[in-house]
């Protein structure tokens, strides 16, 4: 961007902040390392190298000027660019000040202006530009100080000073906050990176544009006023824009161009304005035949050929290029032509091709078909072979079971008769009546205390005494009819004799015996059927107290620390379960229709909540732990856990079975063969009702709550929550009895004996099947983070890897195996054996039974009990193990 291109242009930037002795500037680095960046940008300025001095010492600056200008040559450009402190001598020449200027010595610590001309006398360049935004620059002084202004000498051949103060306005070079550069040099940016300082619009920004653009934009601002001095031959260019330098020569063009064929064809001026439109823009745009016309265009451009010429030629080319596009027409037409040809052969080839893939599909299909059944068929085969097998150990299990009881009845014989001691005998008959006593006594405790609790059954020793006062009445009543019925019999018959007579003579009488006989009789019909109604009621009493005696459950509570029982709660009949609170604060148990609520720090009963119906099915809480919901024939009932009260009951229809409750509470699902209803828990309504074609015997919902899983006889039904619609049926082999869904909702996992079936919740495919060896299923859990399942199967517990699909443990328990759940943390399992009344405790990470707790109460004598529900509380520190215990 220079008159010379022959030279380099170089440019050194001072600039100064940091001042050890005198007042320190705000932007006079930054306006120099800005005006470096504007002086390399090649879109503006293209100085070929930029040497900054950002915050250098006098002897620094002064050795680099000097040795730029002593390996110049003549055709090279040198600009010099001062930003910082002024001062003048004591003889007004102008001083530059550095970071380490002491103003006391000012000749030694500054740099005075003469020494740039001195360099610039002894060097072969002629070509030099400086600037100084600094204060007295026109003349001498410094920055902030207002000294009186006095004029000071420059010249140079070939040089240009251009200095932010002059001879009139103010000589302090102002800072400007808002602009954040010095007021001279924010303008000389400007101009040059905005292009405001090209007047002339002709692509090029000489010295003299820059400084007649920044005089009127700084004497706007303020006082000061810039200068610039000096003189040189032609132009001294600092910017230059290709671009509109490129516009310019092209409007010339333009214009010569349409002076030149004014009197031509007019498409002959429309095509040559044309071409040299696209040569300005983009000569690959040019088309065939315009690039031919190009080089003739440039030539008449340069006045090279005549105007008649070039118009002959463009004609030429026009006559040909319509040849040409008639010829390209045919070809296309042909083309087309061809392609249709080829676009029918291909639809049909494509349409043969579909056929045949159609076939293929069609056979594939009936090939999957044939397969599917002989799948089927095997899966029913060794479903077949399962069941005989699963038969025949149950057959060898009761062999065993009574070969172990033959045995262990003949060591007792044998252990009897080396019993031989009588004193030894007598202990061991004193011992089992102490034994029995106990038993019978904390019987007695027991029932009191069920009396106690149950204010229903209160009346059953008034009810029992009555009814044996009943039945005395009777025996004494039936003593009295038969002593009196020899008498009565006598007497009935002669009366008969003496009727039979008289009817042999006088013909049959209407009444068969006399007045007082018939009395009797209707009174001996009235005392029979006394008799039968007391009988009846004092049977039923029986039976009422027979339930009562011979039926209850209990709960413990295991600590999961110590794993032993820390308490033992009674008194409750027929219960179907126990759950606890989410803040594990509470426990509710069932008991026939009433709900119990245990205080768990207690372990005390703290309300009991009756339902209107006979017996509970089924209950849940909802995840905030503010409701209960009860199933009970054919309703369903709400219960607030705040005030302990049913606030709601719901008929569903049918039999209300299981139920289960939406992760965001906002819905209830209530099993009611052949349908599940759906319950929004807001208004208390039943919003939908899905048909799923049979018995359900289980329910769960994802954790998104997006959709819920139901198990049939066969099948698994897979219900959108949204549209209460079934969108897939997952059919599994034998009868699934559970299904559970991932904690990450990915998987679902159905039982039926003797696999667990995986299944994909994307697809609602059967992805894979794990077997349990022991073919019975009595349980399975997921663990809390989804990595495992573990499987109750007598007499084991099989851990199943979730992304493998294979047991990869089998834990023996000893013994008949019900129930199975898993710590919130998922280092503990817990399995329940009602066949010993016990709890396992496994450690997940080695697979080991720990500890066993006993469940079991001495009260029970004979009777049979079964471990109905295992729960963990919340915070994993309890265990809650409900029992029915039946005589």
């Amino acid at each position: 961007m220079t008159n010379n291109e022959l030279g380099r242009r170089i440019a050194v930037i001072i600039g100064t902040n940091e001042y050890s002795k005198v007042e320190k500037l705000e932007f006079a680095e930054s306006d120099a390392k800005e005006m470096g960046e504007v002086l390399l940008d090649q879109k503006i300025c293209g100085f070929d190298e930029v040497i900054e001095l950002i915050n250098k010492s006098k002897e620094e600056v002064s050795h680099r000027i000097e040795k730029v200008f002593k390996n110049a040559k003549k055709e090279d450009e040198i600009l010099i660019y001062f930003s910082g402190h002024g001062k003048p001598s004591y003889k007004f020449d102008l001083c530059l000040l550095f970071k380490d200027t002491d103003p006391e010595s000012l000749l030694s610590t500054s740099l005075k202006f003469d020494y740039i001309n001195e360099c610039k006398d002894q060097s072969a360049c002629n070509r030099v530009v400086v600037i100084l935004d600094c204060c007295y620059s026109g003349t001498a002084g410094m920055k902030g100080d207002f000294l009186q202004e006095t004029l000071s000498k420059y010249s140079g051949s070939g040089t240009i000073l251009l200095t932010s103060t002059g001879q009139l306005g103010s000589n302090i070079a102002k800072e400007d906050k808002e602009l954040k550069h010095g007021v001279f040099t924010h303008y000389l940016l400007k101009g040059l990176k905005d292009w405001v300082a090209d007047y002339d619009s002709d692509g090029i920004i000489t010295v003299e544009d820059l400084y007649r653009y920044t005089f009127n934009e700084t004497k706007a601002k303020g006082l000061q006023r810039p200068q610039i001095k000096g003189s040189y031959e032609g132009e001294m260019v600092l910017g230059r824009n290709p671009q509109k330098i490129r516009d310019r020569e092209f409007e010339q063009r333009k214009d010569k161009l349409i002076q030149s064929l004014n009197s031509a064809p007019s498409f002959v001026l429309y095509k040559s304005l044309t071409i040299l439109q696209k040569i300005h823009n983009n000569t690959s745009a040019l088309e065939p035949s315009e690039v031919k016309i190009k080089p003739h265009l440039e030539s008449l451009l340069n006045d090279e050929i005549q105007v008649e010429a070039y118009i002959d030629i463009v004609k030429y080319q026009e006559k040909l290029r319509k040849q040409q596009e008639e010829e390209q027409k045919q070809k296309e037409s042909m083309e087309r032509e061809k392609r249709g040809k080829e676009e029918k052969e291909r639809l049909r080839k494509q349409r043969d091709e579909e056929l045949q893939r159609q076939k293929e599909e069609e056979e594939r299909r009936k090939e999957r078909e044939f397969l599917e059944r002989q799948q089927q068929e095997e899966q029913e085969r060794k479903r077949r072979e399962g069941e005989k097998a699963r038969l025949e150990r149950e057959e060898q299990k009761k062999r065993r079971i009574e070969e172990e009881v033959r045995e262990e009845k003949e060591g007792q014989e044998s252990l009897r008769k080396e019993k031989e001691e009588a004193e030894k005998l007598e202990e061991s008959k004193r011992k089992a009546q102490e034994k029995v006593e106990r038993r019978k006594k904390e019987q007695e405790e027991l029932l009191e205390r069920k009396q106690l609790e149950d204010q229903e059954r209160k009346g059953i020793k008034e009810e029992d005494k009555a009814r044996r006062e009943a039945e005395e009445k009777i025996r004494r009543e039936k003593a009295e009819e038969k002593a009196n019925e020899e008498p009565e019999k006598e007497k009935f018959e002669e009366a008969r004799k003496a009727q039979e007579a008289k009817q042999a003579v006088h013909g049959p009488s209407d009444s068969k015996l006399p007045p007082k006989m018939q009395e009797g009789s209707l009174r001996k019909k009235n005392r029979h059927f006394g008799v039968v109604i007391l009988t009846l009621f004092g049977i039923f009493l029986v039976f009422i107290l027979f339930l009562t005696l011979n039926a209850y459950s209990t709960v413990s509570v295991i600590d999961t620390d110590t794993n032993n029982i820390t308490a033992t709660m009674a008194g409750f009949y027929h219960s179907r379960g126990f759950i606890v609170s989410p803040d594990g604060k509470k426990g509710y148990v069932t008991s026939d229709s009433n709900i119990y609520v245990i205080d768990t720090n207690t372990n005390t009963v703290a309300a009991i909540v009756n339902v209107e119906d006979d017996l509970i099915n089924d209950f849940v809480i909802s995840p905030d732990g503010k409701k209960i919901y009860v199933t009970s024939d054919p309703n369903i009932y709400a219960i607030d856990t705040d005030t302990n009260t049913v606030i709601v009951r719901i008929s569903a229809g049918g039999s209300a079975n299981i139920v289960t409750v939406s992760p965001d509470g906002k819905k209830v699902y209530v099993a009611s063969e052949p349908n599940i209803y759906v319950i929004d828990t807001r208004t208390n309504e039943v919003t939908a009702t899905v048909n799923v074609g049979g018995w359900s015997k289980g329910i769960t919902v994802s954790p998104d709550g997006k959709n819920i899983y139901v198990t049939t006889d066969s099948s698994i039904y897979v219900i959108d929550t949204d549209t209460n619609e079934v969108t897939a049926t997952v059919p599994v082999g034998g009868s699934p009895f559970g299904v559970l869904v991932s904690p990450d909702g990915k998987k679902i996992y159905a039982a039926s004996e003797p696999n667990i079936y995986i299944i994909d919740t994307d697809t609602n495919n059967i992805t894979a099947t794990a077997n349990i060896e022991d073919y019975s299923i009595n349980d399975f859990v997921v663990s809390p983070d989804g990595k495992k399942i573990y499987v109750a199967s007598d007499p084991h517990i099989y851990v199943i890897d979730t992304d493998t699909n294979n047991v990869i443990a089998t834990v023996n328990i000893g013994g008949w195996t019900d129930i199975v759940t898993v710590s919130p943390d998922g280092k503990k399992v817990y399995v329940a054996k009602s066949e010993s009344d016990t709890v396992s405790v496994i450690d997940t990470e080695t697979n080991n039974v720990i500890a066993v707790a006993d469940v079991g109460n001495a009260l029970e004598g004979l009777a049979t009990s079964t471990l109905t529900e295992i729960t963990v509380s919340p915070d994993g520190s309890k265990v809650y193990v409900a029992r029915t215990v039946e005589r």
